[in-house]
């Protein structure tokens, strides 16, 4: 009996410990997150007022360079096994960087409109604090819809932002917006959704 009693009592604890530790290393995660991106946008923003202001957001290629020397890991990355392996368009790291999304990559008229249109434009984004894992994604990182249309747009954002500023932005439900890299950086502008700095 007493061997039965410490079983259920050791049992209870574990139900009530297990929780509360996800938790918190969701929360370290989402911190890692934050600050890694910051970095990032600081050193990107150095880059950019040294060459006369965010129109001069350096390069795809450049911006490799410049963020070579910072943490550009998204803990919850689910492409890359612990972070090491290589990164694909638009991606440095595990943050999409808006450069090198079409058309902000190649037409400096897109990318004058977009950081006119967004004083609090994004430079970079991570979708991997979402729930929603979905690989094909990987494969599909160009800038046509994900070829099932059930795949949507991942439920959390988190962005850096042109003033240095971290958002993270989470949807309310799934919704079907077809997945998009140069949406992930409009949110939430497209959809209003609620988010917090």
């Amino acid at each position: 009996m007493e061997v039965v009693a410490v079983t259920g009592i050791l049992l209870v604890l574990a139900g009530v410990v297990y929780p509360v530790t996800l938790n918190a290393k969701a929360k370290a995660n989402m911190t890692a997150t934050v600050s890694n991106l910051r970095q990032c946008s600081v050193a990107l923003l150095l880059y950019a007022e040294e060459n006369g202001g965010i129109e001069n957001l350096p390069s795809a290629d450049s911006a490799h360079n410049i963020l070579s020397g910072v943490p550009t890991c998204d803990p919850q990355d689910w492409w890359r096994a612990s972070c090491q392996a290589p990164s694909v368009r638009p991606l440095i790291g595990s943050f999409a960087y808006v450069r090198w999304v079409h058309p902000y990559d190649s037409d400096g008229r897109a990318w004058s409109a977009y950081i006119q249109d967004r004083p609090l434009a994004s430079l970079l984004v991570s979708i991997f604090q979402s729930s929603q894992k979905l690989p094909v994604y990987h494969e599909s990182l160009g800038d046509t819809p994900s070829p099932d249309p059930k795949l949507n747009m991942p439920d959390t954002f988190v962005q850096a932002r042109a003033d240095g500023s971290i958002k993270v932005i989470k949807r309310p439900s799934p919704g079907k917006t077809a997945f998009l890299w140069h949406k992930a950086f409009d949110y939430p502008t497209l959809g209003g959704w609620p988010s917090k700095e």
